[in-house]
């Protein structure tokens, strides 16, 4: 299992590079999935993706080393009621 503490959102912000993207990775507990949504910042309707818990590790570890920075305050662990994650998301 992915330490929880990988979990959460991470931002890319250079205005320099024009980059204002985000990658959000959460623990489904309901259905044992990681799912993770990006985009831009700011924007609605994000794609998803599902990940096995060596793929999620894998890519957290890719977006790290890109430059993305974990920000605080954001949902790592979501249940049956995902709902709220989704609206954290687009709001």
């Amino acid at each position: 299992m992915l330490d929880k503490s990988l979990l959460g959102r991470y931002e890319l912000v250079d205005p320099s590079k024009n980059h204002n993207k985000f990658w959000h990775i959460v623990f489904n507990a309901t259905e044992q999935k990681y799912i993770s949504v990006w985009g831009r910042i700011g924007k609605g309707s994000p794609p998803s993706k599902e990940y096995s818990s060596e793929e999620a590790e894998k890519k957290v570890k890719e977006k790290i080393k890109k430059g993305y920075k974990k920000v605080a305050g954001h949902e790592e662990v979501i249940g049956c009621n995902s709902i709220h994650f989704i609206k954290s998301i687009l709001g």
